[in-house]
């Protein structure tokens, strides 16, 4: 409800040598940290979770994700009082976030 209610969305993009983007729809403040937790679809022991720091809209990492594999994505802040979430495709076009409570 938190990340509707401050309107935040998110673009990830993650080319195919794992290189990782975030860019935030709206500025964070500064020195904001980030958890991006990457959930295989059938195989757990595949999923990870990135620590994320940056400045106001853009957050950068790098992930283990296998180019091609399409991954369900939780981004949050470290306090969890919000999350975004999305599905796609590491290696492909980026992909949307939006808050965990607009899903259907």
């Amino acid at each position: 409800a938190e990340a509707a209610r401050r309107g935040l969305t998110a673009l990830v993009r993650i080319d195919a040598d794992g290189r990782l983007a975030i860019e935030m729809g709206s500025p964070l403040a500064d020195g904001s940290t980030l958890l991006l937790s990457l959930r295989h679809p059938s195989e757990a022991a595949r999923d990870q979770t990135i620590v994320l720091s940056g400045r106001d809209q853009v957050f950068t990492g790098a992930v283990s994700a296998a180019a091609g594999t399409r991954w369900d994505f939780v981004l949050a802040d470290v306090s969890g009082s919000w999350r975004l979430v999305g599905r796609g495709t590491a290696g492909a076009d980026p992909i949307p976030m939006a808050p965990a409570l607009d899903r259907s």
